[in-house]
C-alpha cells in the first residue's frame, strides 16, 4: 500500500505537512526496488526512526509552545511508533524479508495516515497561531 499525500491530510502548518510528506516518501520506499535486501530494509528503517524522532520532536515542541492539552497522549503515540519500527528490525532477523517488508509497509502506512487524520488533526486548532513557514 503506497501512501499518497492529499490536502485532506494537511494540518495547516507547512513545516509539519512537509515532514509528513517526507515520512510518506520513506515508508513508500519499503515497497520499491530500493528495498530488496535485509541491509536495504534496515537502512530504510533506520532513516525512518531518525526522521520520525526529528519530526515528532518538532511537532511536540509546537504543541508545547501552543498549550496543547493532550501532549502526553500524543507523545505516547509517537513512542509507540518508534518502538514498533524497532520491533520490525528485530522481526527482520528471524522472518523472511518479503514478509517483513510487506507487513512493515502495511502497518506503517496505516498507522501514519490514521495518526495524521485523527491525533494530528486534533491539535490543528491549537496551532492556529503557530508559525506556518520557515524553520523552527
Amino acid at each position: 500500500m503506497n501512501l499518497e499525500w492529499d490536502e485532506s491530510l494537511s494540518v495547516g502548518n507547512d513545516l509539519i505537512d512537509a515532514d509528513h510528506q517526507k515520512l510518506f516518501e520513506i515508508i513508500n520506499r519499503l515497497r520499491s526496488q530500493d528495498c530488496e535486501s535485509r541491509e536495504a530494509l534496515t537502512a530504510i528503517l533506520n532513516e525512518l526512526v531518525d526522521y520520525s524522532v526529528y519530526h515528532f520532536g518538532r511537532e511536540e515542541e509546537l504543541m508545547a509552545k501552543n498549550g496543547y492539552t493532550r501532549l502526553g497522549k500524543h507523545q505516547e503515540e509517537h513512542g509507540y511508533f518508534i518502538a514498533k519500527v524497532g520491533g520490525i528490525g528485530l522481526q527482520l532477523e528471524r522472518d523472511p524479508l518479503d514478509r517483513v517488508r510487506n507487513e512493515a509497509s502495511e502497518f506503517l502506512s496505516l498507522w501514519l495516515s490514521s495518526h495524521i487524520r485523527t491525533s494530528d488533526k486534533d491539535y490543528v486548532m491549537c496551532l492556529s497561531g503557530a508559525p506556518k513557514k520557515g524553520t523552527s
